[in-house]
């Protein structure tokens, strides 16, 4: 997903840390994203990816956490719901 192009790297890192534990490991899972008129997140919340773990999906949740997008065209908020899928190769 574009909005999450900057941050693939350190997002494929939570998911690598849990393959170790399980080889099998995947997921198909909903980020839930509110940014803030400057920008910052204001909010991440995640929908689905159970198989993934909760190490993972908390990983994965700072580091959307710590991301900076582009401020919202006229202000305000902006919420966005990017799916997300990561399968072992």
């Amino acid at each position: 997903p574009i909005f999450f192009d900057g941050m693939q790297d350190d997002l494929q890192a939570c998911y690598v840390k849990r393959l170790a534990q399980n080889p099998k490991a995947h997921a198909f899972m909903t980020f839930d994203v509110l940014i803030d008129s400057d920008g910052t997140v204001q909010n991440v919340a995640t929908t689905g990816g159970a198989n993934l773990g909760n190490d993972a999906i908390r990983c994965m949740v700072k580091r959307v956490e710590r991301a900076t997008f582009t401020p919202p065209h006229g202000g305000g908020t902006l919420r966005i719901q990017v799916p997300f899928a990561l399968t072992a190769s």
